[in-house]
């Protein structure tokens, strides 16, 4: 100031500028904390932390995947393909789980990968986008010096048991190995039928016991040259809870067990739980005859990759529908994956399974010969060809004699049901389907590209001998004749055949609605052991052994 002026109280004033820009958000980017991890077999899980870097702005997603590298999924670890993580926004870190295996396999250290990609919200991918995940295995090789033989004697054309019919039925399976006595319900160890199925050389499997086996995980065949004779086992016959078989080897006969997987604690991770599993390419010449699988949360059956399989006179049923699978709703009754060749399909019954009954993907080759399906959930019955991989190779079916019943669970599309079905939008060409004497009261028999359906049956969607019964008689041939001990079925087994019959019954979500487990009694019994077992005194091909399993399905079978 200046004249004798002085400054009064106020001589400085703040101006504030108001902004009017509205701020940039700021998503992000996605990146694994850390670019490898190792995890010990038996630790059950490894976790793997996904972080949100360089902003937090909004709510936001990215997929996760795992890839296989020398592990390999469902044996080794917890296999999902792309599955979406979401943050919230302000959310810079999740910690996310996948499962490991602890099988009793002695085996190197694997590895697989776990993925990051298809973020949203206008993120990206950091620097740290696959982690590299080692698998410490935890198992010791074994000490026997003298390992038992590897190649059973040849079978000709001998069937692996009398009237056996369809691809891969002449196997010698366990003919002329070793006799393995399950004397126990023990998930593993000694007299267990896990050890027996995970031992090596040609073997069968005979039953001391009876009663329900609760696995903690999926029994796993991948050693060749197996009989499973669950028809030794005294009534009330054998049981597999919370698990099921997984099938990766080849030259494998298994009969007369029951697998009901449910949806209790413990057992395989939800998206997992399989009741029958016949996968990979080393898995040829494998037969599934009189079976009963119920209660998975994935699927009840299925094959990928695998060739020169028969699936005979077994029960898929009650497939869990809105159970703890990931993906929701998923009752399924039977997957026929990509790639499965010579797949063969026999008197089996499919009932209250919400889809799947079966479906028939890319690169197959199946023959479906007098099934009966009822209380299938959707409108279609049989999808063929989907190719969901994109893989371009054609699938192949015939389909003859089969039976498809409406159910209370059953629903039509707006163009009513339908039996056999093809996408409009991915099945490739060349797909071709031969249908033949298929009976679908209230539906039509196909939907889909006219030019699909051939009037001779492809090339390895047939084989002989077999015998091909008219569909009018197929109800009540395997209302009489599928499951396991259909002469002792269990509590399952007999309320599932009665609902067919009349036409009853519901797709379920969990077991308890329908009285759970059956409890089976615990019998023992010395198993008749011939005095030279893998001798041939009548000289038909089948060894003394064999003779005494034919005799004993033929009793639980109801033929004698």
């Amino acid at each position: 100031p200046s004249g004798g002026a002085a400054l009064g109280t106020t001589s400085t004033i703040a101006v504030t500028i108001a902004d009017n820009d509205v701020a940039v958000p700021v998503p992000g980017s996605f990146e694994f904390a850390v670019s490898s991890a190792s995890v010990g077999e038996s630790e059950g899980q490894v976790d793997i932390t996904i972080k949100r870097v360089g902003g937090s702005d909004g709510a936001v997603a990215v997929d996760w995947r795992t890839s296989g590298v020398t592990a390999t999924f469902a044996e080794d670890y917890g296999n999902f393909s792309w599955t979406p993580v979401t943050f919230a926004d302000g959310e810079t870190s999740k910690t996310q789980s996948i499962t490991i295996v602890d099988d009793s396999l002695a085996e190197d250290n694997e590895i697989f990968n776990v993925i990051l990609g298809n973020q949203a919200g206008g993120t990206a991918l950091g620097t740290t986008s696959t982690v590299a995940v080692t698998i410490i295995d935890n198992d010791e090789a074994p000490t026997e010096t003298t390992p038992p033989p590897t190649t059973p004697p040849a079978s000709g054309d001998l069937r692996v048991f009398p009237g056996a019919e369809g691809f891969g039925t002449d196997t010698p399976a366990g003919r002329g190995g070793t006799i393995y006595k399950v004397t126990n319900l023990n998930d593993s160890g000694p007299g267990s039928l896990r050890a027996a199925c995970e031992a090596s050389g040609p073997r069968t499997v005979v039953f001391e016991i009876s009663g329900t086996i609760t696995l903690n995980s999926d029994i796993r065949i991948s050693n060749p040259y197996l009989t499973v004779a669950g028809q030794t086992a005294p009534s009330p016959g054998i049981t597999l809870r919370r698990a099921g078989l997984f099938i990766t080897g080849h030259d494998v006969l298994v009969q007369h067990l029951r697998i009901r997987v449910g949806d209790e604690s413990g057992g395989p991770a939800p998206s997992n739980r399989d009741g029958l599993q016949i996968l990979w390419d080393n898995a040829y010449n494998v037969v599934v005859d009189h079976l009963s699988v119920s209660w998975a949360i994935d699927e009840n059956g299925s094959t990928w990759l695998s060739h020169d399989v028969t699936i005979s006179n077994t029960i898929f049923s009650e497939a869990l529908s809105n159970s703890s699978h990931t993906k929701g709703e998923h009752s399924k009754g039977f997957l026929i994956g990509d790639g499965s060749e010579r797949i063969a399909l026999i008197g089996n019954l499919l009932a209250h399974n919400n889809d799947r009954q079966p479906l028939i993907k890319a690169g197959s080759s199946v023959l479906q010969l007098n099934n009966l399906g009822y209380d299938g959930g959707g409108g279609d019955w049989v999808g063929v060809g989907v190719d969901g991989e994109n893989t371009g190779k054609p699938a192949f079916l015939s389909a003859v004699g089969n039976v498809f019943l409406i159910g209370p669970d059953s629903r039509a599309y707006p163009g009513g049901y339908r039996y056999a079905y093809s996408s409009a939008t991915s099945t490739p060409a060349g797909t071709e389907v031969c249908l033949e004497d298929n009976s679908f009261p209230g539906g039509t028999l196909w939907k889909g590209d006219a030019s699909l359906r051939v009037a001779t049956r492809p090339a390895d969607t047939w084989t002989s001998p077999l015998t091909v019964r008219p569909s009018s008689q197929v109800e009540a041939y395997v209302t009489q004749n599928a499951g396991a001990r259909p002469a002792d079925l269990d509590a399952v087994d007999e309320r599932i055949m009665h609902e067919v019959l009349t036409r009853t019954g519901n797709i379920i979500d969990t077991p308890g609605q329908v009285g759970g487990w059956p409890n089976l009694a615990v019998v023992t019994r010395t198993f008749p052991t011939p005095a030279n077992p893998n001798g041939d005194d009548d000289g038909d091909g089948y060894t003394n052994l064999e003779e005494v399993l034919h005799q004993m399905a033929a009793e639980v079978e109801g033929r004698l």
